[in-house]
């Protein structure tokens, strides 16, 4: 949903050119990114505890099973022959059809089908409601928003059209749900719903009804990932760009990483995004790898550009950071620098770590 911040518009093209080489690179590392729910007697919240990320499902009321997300503090009952899959943020995928055997445009659900999806969006300044159900798109698509409850947290329900060329397989009039679980305050539950005019619409409306929030497990504080183990992690990372001459890492929790960032962001004056697709309670690494650092060819500016003109050559990059997920070793959120030793919000940054 959201992008890392950037503040130039040469790092920019920067950025993405390393997003996407070392995308490849770690595809090894890559966990599997959904679950499936898998039916069992009769877990509880408690009981599923121990398999965080993973969608617990057991019978609830009759022709329904209920889905929980430990990790997430929710559970909601949806018919028992649809499909619940893990997804990031804590979220899940529903679906009253095999997704996995839709045709790849998109998945898009037929008109007489539905899907379902459920993330936790991070919000750090308490966002009004109002606001947050506001976005996604013009205001003119907006069909309707009303006031409304979930598992007695105020909330709001919003219909909205597609913001898609008409004809499009994902023109479909979607519903949203907006609210806040007391257990996580600096997040905002979103459940999307679409075809929100079909004939299953009303089902989404049932599996909010039974919508149920609950305490999320302790944050991890001890990590699986050595500090040695993801400075060399990142450093393997930079020596595509060039050559790495030394590297100093503090383990935080990503929120506090997010933080720093846009604290520095607002005293420069300069953009900023919040949260992104990490987890703001994950524990990570932030690892900055000082060096000798150049973009990649294929990221620098094609010749000539005409008569008369030249490119400017690009900045030597002295130090890159890294973000390595201080529990499975992933390494993600790339941030390239030209100056000094680090960036400038690394030293606001409290070491967990011993």
């Amino acid at each position: 949903m959201f992008a890392r911040i950037l503040t130039a518009s040469a790092v920019a093209a920067f950025f993405v050119i390393v997003v996407v080489t070392v995308a490849a690179l770690q595809e090894r590392d890559l966990s599997q990114p959904r679950v499936l729910a898998e039916r069992s007697a009769q877990p509880t919240p408690t009981e599923a505890a121990s398999q965080p990320g993973v969608l617990a499902r057991h019978a609830g009321s009759h022709g329904y099973d209920r889905v929980t997300s430990v990790d997430g503090g929710w559970s909601l009952e949806i018919p028992t022959s649809w499909s619940a899959a893990s997804a990031p943020m804590r979220g899940a995928d529903i679906a009253s059809f095999d997704v996995r055997a839709a045709p790849l445009d998109g998945n898009a659900p037929a008109a007489d089908q539905l899907r379902m999806r459920v993330h936790l969006t991070t919000d750090y300044d308490l966002t009004p409601l109002e606001t947050l159900a506001a976005r996604d798109g013009p205001p003119w698509l907006l069909v309707g928003q009303t006031h409304t409850n979930v598992s007695g947290r105020e909330a709001i329900r919003t219909v909205r059209n597609a913001y898609v060329p008409a004809g499009s397989p994902f023109d479909q009039q979607r519903v949203i749900w907006d609210f806040r679980s007391p257990f996580l305050p600096d997040r905002i539950v979103v459940v999307e719903a679409w075809p929100a005019d079909g004939p299953l619409a009303p089902e989404a409306d049932r599996a909010m009804a039974t919508f149920e929030l609950f305490a999320v497990p302790p944050v991890p504080t001890d990590p699986k990932i050595s500090r040695t183990d993801a400075m060399a992690r990142a450093a393997e990372y930079a020596r595509a760009f060039g050559i790495a001459s030394g590297s100093t890492a503090k383990l935080v929790l990503f929120k506090e990483y997010d933080k720093a960032l846009i604290a520095d962001a607002k005293r420069s004056g300069g953009p900023y995004t919040v949260g992104g697709m990490s987890d703001p309670d994950q524990l990570v690494w932030v690892v900055v790898v000082k060096g000798d650092f150049e973009q990649l060819a294929v990221s620098k500016p094609p010749g000539p550009p005409g008569s008369g003109a030249t490119f400017a050559p690009p900045p030597k990059l002295v130090w890159l950071t890294f973000i390595v997920n201080a529990i499975d070793g992933s390494v993600s959120n790339y941030v390239p620098g030209s100056r000094g030793d680090a960036p400038a919000w690394f030293d606001a940054l409290a070491d967990r770590a011993p």
